[in-house]
């Protein structure tokens, strides 16, 4: 039984434009009434006319889960999907804002096929989107969700290297160099795990520096910069951290990269120089593995012949020297 006159009530059951007979599963369905065919086998025809026709609910809706992006952790856009489970009679219309009073909003139908939201602002972060439900016998309790927006903008870094690109460091402060394209950032996040990239911001400057956490090793840093409206990638860069690359110093001082390094040092002697340079490779526990003499202030050794792990090279020159400590992989 099925009726056109307002506040009417039709049984749960219609029949589609194939002569189907399909079951209403929500409040609210549309019976499409067609005319005759206008020809014999003809396939198609014409809509003549669209009713709604509804069910009376028995129960109101008992709100028990509700998730944002099918509980996903992060959002790219701005409009969201959401997903509710409910128990009890079903709803026909939802309400959701950023506001737990929601003063800046209004009940939605509900169509479970088209349950989304849209964030008040375009600024990223974590919004928490509260939400409830109802139909004809009464509404829900309210439910919240969380969820960190970061959405997808032309803004993007490049070139982005720690140090300049330098291999190895002997300082745990260090310089985050980057170019930024595409828009002018507020903020940035730096850190050496991926998963806190995002959680801490500071105000952006253009050469940003960075602390190192301690001990000697190879330290990947993340990086990324944002504004009110965008949000750029996540970009990285490594370097070598050796705190204590200097043993001993007295009167000259000297630059070896890279170390870690494979079979090739490079030298250059900045201070110190007296015509000569004598170079002695050894262990931790003094065995010589190397002993060289040179007649420039920058030169190459060859260590391929030196065991894996850290040696001690010594540089003299008169009665200045200096020992640094270098890792061979």
């Amino acid at each position: 039984a099925i009726s056109t006159a307002t506040g009417a009530y039709a049984i749960g059951v219609a029949f589609d434009a194939a002569g189907n007979l399909y079951a209403i599963d929500n409040n609210m369905e549309r019976l499409r009434v067609y005319a005759l065919p206008k020809a014999a086998n003809t396939f198609t025809t014409p809509a003549q006319a669209i009713y709604n026709i509804a069910y009376a609910s028995s129960a109101p809706p008992a709100l028990t889960a509700f998730e944002l992006e099918n509980g996903n952790a992060v959002a790219l856009y701005r409009t969201v999907d959401l997903t509710y489970t409910y128990s009890g009679g079903a709803p026909t219309y939802y309400m959701a804002s950023e506001q737990q009073d929601f003063n800046d909003a209004s009940w939605q139908a509900y169509n479970p096929s088209a349950l989304t939201y849209t964030f008040a602002s375009d600024v990223h972060g974590v919004k928490t989107v509260y939400t409830k439900l109802k139909n004809d016998k009464g509404e829900t309790t309210v439910l919240s969700d969380d969820i960190l927006y970061k959405p997808l903008h032309p803004m993007s870094i490049t070139d982005f290297t720690v140090n300049s690109g330098a291999m190895n460091t002997n300082s745990r402060v260090v310089t985050l160099n980057h170019t930024v394209e595409n828009g002018i950032p507020a903020v940035f996040s730096a850190n050496e795990d991926l998963s806190q990239v995002g959680k801490v911001w500071l105000p952006y400057v253009e050469t940003p520096v960075y602390t190192l956490s301690g001990g000697v090793g190879l330290k990947e840093v993340y990086f990324v910069v944002a504004n009110a409206t965008d949000t750029s990638e996540i970009v990285s860069d490594h370097i070598y951290l050796d705190e204590s690359v200097t043993v001993d110093e007295h009167g000259l001082t000297a630059k070896l990269f890279p170390n870690p390094l494979e079979t090739e040092l490079n030298v250059i002697i900045e201070e110190g120089y007296a015509e000569t340079v004598d170079i002695t490779v050894y262990s931790i526990t003094g065995v010589a593995y190397l002993r060289q003499t040179v007649s420039a202030q920058v030169f190459r050794l060859d260590l391929s012949r030196c065991p894996h792990g850290v040696l001690l090279v010594k540089l003299s020159s008169g009665d200045n020297y200096t020992v640094k400590r270098v890792i061979k992989l």
